[in-house]
């Protein structure tokens, strides 16, 4: 039985681990279908090439770095677990989720985006656009309902880019969200498993006593 058990634990402490980051190559495509702008820059959706998966829909959240169509670099993969669950990453994947839900916020909810990591440089865009304001309000209201383990931060490794710009930061959907549950939910599913597995030990041991 006690085997049982602390296999049962390896399992659920095993699981509870956040996955390491994963890095892949992605190029910034050309897709102008969807594509929105605001004053003369791109907003969501930017199209990428991640590893062997095309057209990836991303939402940029480095206003003051720059990118290139057809340019491309090494990012690291992360959900927002850990040293990456903080509130504007959260805040971030709100923004996102809305842009996907309502597409007509989604200009909206870029300008709210790049406040949130370049506040000086994206100030002015946020001056003139109200309604980005709102979505970030929102979004600083919603921030701890999202899904940490449903959003991938795509972060460039310097130095990896092909044209020598600095690479943007992006944030996109995990592509394998519903085949990953929180660490939380797992703990909770393995004290469950545990304390069933307590109490067929316990209830064995009884019947063999009585049986005796």
């Amino acid at each position: 039985m006690k085997k049982i058990i602390l296999a049962l634990l390896a399992l659920v402490m095993t699981l509870a681990i956040p996955l390491s980051a994963n890095a892949d190559t992605v190029t910034l495509t050309l897709n102008t279908a969807g594509s929105n702008q605001v004053a003369g820059d791109y907003a969501y959706p930017y199209y990428l090439t991640v590893g062997d998966t095309a057209n990836v829909a991303l939402m940029c959240l480095n206003f003051a770095d720059d990118v290139t169509f057809g340019e491309s670099w090494t990012a690291t993969e992360v959900t927002l677990l850990g040293p990456h669950e903080n509130l504007n990453n959260l805040a971030a994947a709100w923004l996102l989720q809305d842009a996907i839900s309502n597409p007509g916020n989604a200009v909206a909810d870029q300008l709210a985006a790049w406040s949130l990591f370049d506040s000086t440089d994206a100030a002015s865009l946020l001056l003139d656009a109200p309604n980005a304001q709102t979505q970030l309000h929102a979004a600083v209201a919603g921030e701890l309902s999202v899904n940490k383990v449903d959003f991938i931060l795509y972060t460039p490794v310097d130095g990896t880019q092909t044209e020598g710009g600095i690479p943007q930061t992006f944030i996109g959907i995990n592509p394998v969200q519903t085949q990953t549950p929180e660490p939380s939910s797992l703990l909770f599913m393995g004290t469950g498993l545990l304390g069933l597995a307590l109490v067929w030990s316990k209830k064995n041991r009884r019947t063999g006593k009585e049986n005796a």
